[in-house]
């Protein structure tokens, strides 16, 4: 199959998020036919992820699992409690926020957002993942995950609406917080913590720091 995209019509103006139709000519066994898709987006429609002519994407958002090291040598990782409205209760993550456009890296806007949602200042960062789509079905954002060691408490920064609580758990006890029927989990943070598990296997810890 060809995809051709002829035209993009933005159906809604609003500052943050917008409803997209995308109008494709698609070939198949020598015939052609048209297909419309919707899409949402946090973009303006010039600069829409279908336009991109570049194969690397660029990351409207940073995922960023933070871990502590014990006085024990021992590892605990940093989740999140927030209301969603769009699932209407408390989902259990990690610290997350979106890049801004004067953002100079990934990592320093993991730095930002660990500060502002959490309160902890954060080192040693490594990037375990470059931006990739979230949910390509529905949306064109794209999210990269930058890991980070938490060193210092300082005071939150949210937002008026931002309801966001924070808890360490022991790397040994993470299952507990994936397993817990009270909780809702992203995949892709359940995921993460898969790999960290076999990341610091019998605690062996691999720190690429950033100063």
């Amino acid at each position: 199959m060809k995809w051709k995209l002829i035209e993009v019509q933005q159906e809604t103006d609003h500052p943050y998020l917008n409803y997209f139709t995308l109008h494709y000519q698609v070939e198949k066994d020598g015939e052609s036919k048209e297909v419309f898709y919707r899409i949402c987006s946090r973009h303006s429609k010039s600069s829409l992820q279908c336009f991109a002519n570049t194969k690397e994407l660029s990351a409207d958002g940073v995922l960023i699992p933070i871990y502590r090291i014990e006085e024990d040598g021992s590892i605990s990782l940093l989740f999140t409690s927030q209301f969603r409205p769009s699932f209407n209760r408390r989902l259990t993550s990690f610290c997350a926020g979106l890049v801004d456009q004067d953002d100079p890296d990934l990592f320093f806007t993991a730095v930002r957002e660990a500060k502002e949602e959490c309160g902890y200042q954060v080192t040693d960062l490594e990037l375990l993942s470059k931006p990739g789509p979230t949910s390509s079905g529905l949306s064109d954002e794209t999210t990269a995950i930058v890991l980070a060691r938490a060193i210092k408490k300082e005071e939150t920064h949210l937002e008026e609406i931002e309801d966001i609580e924070t808890f360490f758990v022991p790397l040994s006890k993470a299952d507990e917080i994936l397993d817990d029927p009270k909780r809702t989990v992203p995949v892709n943070v359940r995921m993460i913590v898969k790999y960290l598990q076999q990341y610091w296997k019998g605690n062996k810890i691999h720190e690429t720091r950033i100063d």
